[in-house]
């Protein structure tokens, strides 16, 4: 009965936070990562990204990378100031 209760009350207190937690998924999809890059290699490396930062539209993030210079990547794989396997948002 108690880990009944230990279980029920930890599965409530996850799926709460996680509804607390702002999504991004509308501008890359769930699984890429929103980076800022100046240069695409051929789409499977990206040199020079940066992070773009709390974004919840597609045209924030262009809007957001072209201040600085560079194009709006969603990538598979971020790698310290790289990416792997990007498009184009």
């Amino acid at each position: 009965m108690h880990s009944t209760i230990f279980t029920f009350t930890t599965i409530l207190g996850l799926s709460a936070a996680a509804a607390i937690v702002p999504r991004q998924n509308g501008v890359c999809g769930p699984l890429t990562t929103p980076l800022c890059c100046q240069t695409d290699v051929a789409g499977v490396a990206n040199l020079a990204c940066a992070n773009a930062g709390i974004i919840t539209t597609l045209d924030a993030f262009q809007a957001q990378c072209a201040l600085t210079g560079t194009t709006a990547q969603c990538c598979l794989i971020a790698l310290g100031s790289d990416g792997l396997v990007c498009t184009e948002a």
